[in-house]
Formats: C-alpha cells, structure tokens, sequence
C-alpha cells in the first residue's frame, strides 16, 4: 500500500485470494497425500503476513524470494492430480534459455547489490559526524564538512541514482554555507559571494527530484533556499508540495510552517510547529525562536514547551533576553511545580532533585536546597558540582563543620579543583570552626 498505492494492493489481494482458494482446494483433498503439505505452506505463509504488519519484512530477499516458492508450491499442488507426474514441461532450449536468462539477472542483481553495499559503507563513515553537527546545531569546521561531502560523494558515485544520498549531499552543502541566522528573520545570513553556489545546491536538488519525483524533502530544501534566500516566489510550491509528499518529515513540516508564518498564516503555522517538534525535538529551538524574536507570541512558545522541564527552561532564558520578565517568572514557577510534583515520587532521578536544589537556592531556601543536595548525592555520590553546592549552603546556613566535611569530600574525589581549595582554605579560618578546635584541645 505505500510502495504501489491502491492499485498494488489490489493485485496483492486477489493474488491472495488465489492462494488461498488454492489452499482449501488441498485440505479438502484426500486423493493425493503429497496435498497435505499445503498445511506447513499454509503456517508458513501466516506466520509471514503476521509479521508484515509490523515490519517491512518482504523487503528482506530471503522472506520474499520464500514467500514466492511457497506461494508457488500451493498453486502448483492444487493443480495436481492422481497420477499425474509434475505438470508442463518446457522444451530444453527453452530450459536452457530460461536457466541462462536467470543466471544473467542474478549477477546483475548481485553487482547492484554490491554496490549498494559499498555506498552504504561509504555513507556508514559520515554518520558519526553528522551526528555530532545536529548537537551543534550544524556548526562546524571545514574539515568536518569537506570529510562529509566526501563520504556522500563516494556513495553517489557507487549509486547516482539514489535520490536519499543526493539530497544529503546538497542538505550537508548548505548547511555548511548557512551557519550563521538571523534570529528577526530566521534566515541564514549567506554572504554575496556564495550565491552562485547556493544556485548551484538549488540546481542539484531539483535535479535529486527528476530522480525521485516522490520524495519529499528535495522539494521542500529547495523550495526553502529558493523562497527565503533567493526571494524567488516560485520556492512556495516547492515547499508546499514536499509537505504534501512527506508530511511526516520533521523538515518539511517545520518548513511548512515557516512558509504560513510568512505568508500570514499564523493559526495554521501553529499544529506543524508542533508536529515538527514532535517528530524532531532538536527543532524546539528553531520553533521557539520564531514564536518569540519574529512572531512576538511568546505564549505559543510556552504551550508547545508543555510540561517538559528542559523546554520550559529554554523558553524562560529565551524570554528573559526578550525582556518578557513577568512570563518568564511564571514559567519558572511552572517548573518549580513541575520539580517538585516530580521529586516527591520515590523514583525521582537525582538531576531533578539537584534542579530543585537550585532553584530553592536562588529563592533563599538554603533549608529545602540543602536536603534536596543531600538526596541527590545519596543516588549519585560522585557529583562534585552539586557536593560543592551543598557544602556552600551549608556554610551560608552556619553549618561550617558540615560544610568542611563536604569541602573536602570534594577534594577527595578531584584533589585539583581550585574551587573546593578555596572553600575549604576559607571554611580553616572561619570563627566557628577556629572556636571549636579550641574547646577540644
């Protein structure tokens, strides 16, 4: 249904009702023994359309070319009959040529196959550092991207008609050209003499989408350079139609929804945001930036952070910067909720106890920040950073013999650390600890 659309389906379906009346013409025959076995053909061929529910699994050669000789093996059974040898015999030239003509589409086969597996070794070597750019957001070196471009280059020329290795070719190129945005606008700031190349990245995708008229993203990358970099009105229904053809693309939905923003359709923009940020949650920055610096409606940026505590602690930075002081409090109090629902559960993960732990901090609460401190280092003892804190606290509440203890601990654990040498050179001469010492001697 998804490779060949209804019509494929169709075929398949009355394929399989072939098959089937097949296999209830051998169970009800008793004549021939050889029919009983469409009963293990039949448990096979079940077992099969099971599977394939849930996963692509006539996809693997093995399962297809399987499915196929048991498929063949009840239509030919049914066809027999008492006494009856095999069935039709072929001449032996046309054996001959037949058995030729096989040996032949199996070494093309088997070449194909060879070279996608060397494309797919080459391509293999580049996700590594592909993945590593997606953290950065796509910022990187010139040595990264040349290593990039080369290791998809490669598998382009063991398979140029890949439509998936030529659209990363041309996404890796821009990328690294437009690595610089402007938040009011988020466009990339390219600069007057790339523009021939940004021509010739357009060229290369529309060419990726004469190979593949089906696959979404080539129209949708270039129908974005195209509309928002080369101003060309002509890029709108590129990016429209990669929406249409890959709507579950977190890019072509994020795409989408820039477009309606642009165009004024700012309701509609809305629900592609939020799938694109459902399908991709490295585009919540992106989204974010455009509800608050381009859009001004900070409080959609809210409503699609929900109750993640990473994401409303974004949006509270980013409205923070914008001067919304009122909206970014009230996120932080969300969050302060948030935590403190989720800390008083059993299983409570130590890096929410130690967000907590400094949100109370900043409130004054050194009480409630140093036992959430405490908890969080019962779960992960070796948290030098969050000891550190605890030890601050503890000294800030005149608790210097529980805070040289800590300090300490520190030093334990990283003897370098220059903060802990000076919180504990500090804590050795405070009044308290020195009017202690004396009474014990």
């Amino acid at each position: 249904l998804e490779e060949t659309g209804l019509t494929g389906l169709g075929l398949l379906l009355v394929f399989g009702v072939l098959v089937l009346f097949s296999l209830v013409r051998n169970v009800r025959s008793s004549r021939l023994p050889v029919r009983s076995a469409a009963y293990g053909l039949a448990f096979g061929l079940l077992a099969i359309l099971i599977q394939s529910f849930s996963d692509f699994g006539q996809h693997v050669p093995a399962n297809a070319f399987l499915s196929a000789i048991f498929c063949a093996l009840v239509l030919s059974l049914a066809r027999q009959s008492k006494g009856q040898r095999t069935g039709f015999r072929f001449p032996s030239f046309v054996t001959c040529l037949l058995i030729i003509g096989v040996c032949g589409l199996w070494a093309w086969s088997l070449l194909d196959a060879d070279r996608a597996r060397r494309a797919e070794a080459c391509w293999a070597k580049t996700r590594d550092i592909e993945k590593t750019l997606v953290k950065h957001r796509w910022r990187g070196s010139e040595a990264e991207y040349a290593e990039l471009l080369a290791g998809v280059g490669t598998a382009i020329k063991h398979q140029p008609d890949n439509v998936t290795y030529r659209y990363r070719h041309a996404a890796y190129r821009w990328h690294a050209i437009s690595q610089t945005k402007d938040l009011r606008t988020g466009t990339a700031a390219i600069a007057e003499d790339a523009t021939s190349e940004v021509r010739d990245i357009v060229a290369s995708l529309c060419q990726a989408c004469l190979t593949c008229p089906t696959y979404g993203p080539s129209y949708s990358l270039a129908g974005q350079i195209e509309r928002f970099v080369l101003n060309d009105p002509n890029g709108a229904e590129n990016i429209r139609r990669g929406f249409r053809l890959a709507p579950s693309d977190p890019v072509t939905c994020f795409a989408a929804a820039r477009l309606d923003v642009l165009e004024g359709r700012t309701q509609e923009s809305v629900p592609k945001f939020k799938k694109a940020v459902t399908l991709d949650r490295g585009l919540f920055r992106d989204t974010v930036d455009v509800f608050v610096y381009q859009l001004s409606r900070p409080l959609s940026a809210i409503s699609i952070a929900g109750d993640d505590i990473g994401r409303l602690s974004h949006v509270a930075s980013v409205l923070d910067s914008m001067l919304y002081l009122d909206l970014a409090e009230q996120v932080r109090a969300k969050i302060k909720g948030l935590l403190e629902v989720k800390c008083s559960q059993p299983e409570t993960s130590a890096s929410a106890l130690a967000q907590l732990g400094n949100i109370y901090s900043h409130e004054g609460n050194d009480k409630a920040a140093a036992e959430c401190y405490r908890k969080a280092l019962a779960r992960e003892y070796g948290q030098i950073q969050w000891r550190l804190e605890l030890a601050r606290l503890l000294a800030r509440a005149g608790k210097v013999p529980d805070a040289m203890v800590e300090a300490k601990i520190c030093l334990q654990l990283r003897p370098q650390l220059k903060a802990a040498k000076t919180l504990v050179e500090d804590l050795s001469v405070h009044p308290e600890l020195l009017a202690g010492q004396a009474k014990s001697r």
